[in-house]
């Protein structure tokens, strides 16, 4: 599947040194959830979105969705507002995102202010193990591209910390079973993606158009490409695709035909990245791809909620 391209593992050394705001996630993550289930081991896959709790909050639109093996999973759906619907945007948050926090929260009843419904899906956290290594890997590559030359490593690698046997335990993980771990935690998100996709063409909305914020853009792009359905539009915004990932995609986007594809990225995010999947999509032949540059967050918070909505609506009611 592409979306196993985005988290794809090599054999690593895992090791816990992690940030402040990392612990501090871990420790959240390492309590009891509200509905009583208790925190997963960092091999393990769970949502941790505090999705009864969120239902409770807002029983007016939180919906069950069952996904078969994956269990349920909660969505929130708001209703075109006006007599006549111009659509549906299926939005999956970036990821440790519940269906309502931050952008999330603002895009839905925005997109419905303008004729759309909207329906949002929380994306669960990686699990630990998964996250750690993609960590290890991005750092890897990041240093690969500051290194020139055997004197630079020598440089790089004599000024980088070197773990104490006392202090740091290592966790080795096979690659198969990062794999598993890997697996699993795809076709959750997949599986959950398909029954929101489902149950609103079971609402009877014909034109449905699906969009993913920040690493949310990844899950959605093999929603598009695997789906039989006919979604109407693919919408990233302030995407996180890794190089390896956003190639992939591309490629595979390339076989879509004409299909509208928008790239809403972060005036504050590296120049690279975004400059580099434009140049991808005009090399791979994705005919429908269109990129704009917003002035939002590189991790688009509830207050840029009104923009994004005028910028989806602007950019889909051109396209009808």
């Amino acid at each position: 599947m592409v979306f196993s391209l985005f988290l794809a593992v090599t054999p690593v050394l895992l090791m816990p040194q992690v940030s402040a705001e990392e612990q501090d996630r871990g420790e959240a993550a390492a309590e009891t959830t509200e509905n009583g289930d208790q925190a997963p081991s960092r091999h393990s896959v769970s949502s941790g979105l505090n999705s009864r709790e969120l239902a409770r909050d807002k029983p007016d639109q939180a919906l069950w969705l069952e996904t078969g093996d994956s269990g349920q999973v909660l969505v929130l759906f708001e209703a075109e507002q006006g007599a006549k619907a111009q659509g549906a945007v299926l939005i999956l948050g970036d990821e440790g995102q519940s269906a309502d926090v931050q952008l999330l929260g603002s895009l839905r009843p925005g997109l419905a202010e303008r004729g759309w419904a909207a329906m949002t899906v929380g994306l669960p956290e990686l699990p630990p193990a998964l996250a750690q290594a993609r960590r290890i890997r991005e750092q890897q590559r990041l240093g690969n591209a500051r290194t020139r030359g055997p004197e630079a490593d020598s440089e790089r690698l004599a000024d980088s910390p070197q773990p104490s046997d006392a202090s740091v335990m290592i966790d080795v993980m096979s690659s198969s079973e990062q794999e598993q771990l890997q697996d699993a935690y795809a076709r959750r998100v997949q599986a959950q993606l398909t029954a929101a996709l489902g149950e609103l063409q079971e609402l009877g909305y014909r034109r449905i158009v699906v969009a993913g914020i920040g690493r949310g853009a990844g899950p959605v792009s093999e929603l598009v490409i695997s789906s039989q359905a006919d979604i109407a539009a693919l919408i990233w915004i302030a995407p996180r695709l890794d190089p390896p990932g956003a190639r992939s995609v591309l490629e595979a986007l390339s076989g879509a035909g004409s299909l509208p594809v928008l790239d809403i990225a972060s005036n504050r995010s590296p120049r690279a990245p975004v400059r580099e999947r434009q140049a991808l999509a005009r090399r791979q032949g994705v005919q429908g791809y269109a990129q704009q540059v917003v002035a939002v967050p590189a991790s688009p918070v509830a207050r840029n909620g009104s923009q994004v909505a005028n910028r989806l609506d602007g950019w889909l009611r051109d396209r009808q």
